[in-house]
């Protein structure tokens, strides 16, 4: 909608200028009229323009923040998602048991009776 008020009203001061220019009013009352016309359209064009253009910040700081979003959940997604490093277990005694990957004791060998 402010788009469209700020395209139609300088296009409605330009025909206005132009019927202006064509007929001119001749009466005192006439004139006023065309005068204060003329200055109701031009403020509502200039608050349109003004309203344009605010809005227009406001969803360059919108987009800003969204983008600044998307990429910090693209980092977190990429963390999550990266491959683990392997874990490096030290050489296991063979006469030795273990557990929970910890030596608990020794195996000795049965001697023949």
């Amino acid at each position: 909608m402010i788009a469209f008020a700020a395209i139609a009203l300088p296009i409605v001061l330009a025909l206005m200028g132009i019927a202006l220019s064509v007929m001119l009013p001749t009466s005192g009352r006439a004139r006023w009229v065309w005068l204060a016309s003329f200055l109701i359209v031009g403020l509502v064009g200039l608050v349109a323009i003004s309203t344009g253009i605010e809005d227009r910040r406001e969803s360059d700081a919108r987009q800003g923040s969204a983008q600044a979003d998307i990429k910090g959940l693209r980092e977190a997604v990429e963390q999550l998602t990266k491959p683990l490093q392997p874990t490096v277990r030290a050489a296991h005694d063979p006469d030795a048991l273990y557990q929970n990957g910890n030596g608990v004791g020794k195996v000795r060998a049965l001697e023949s009776l």
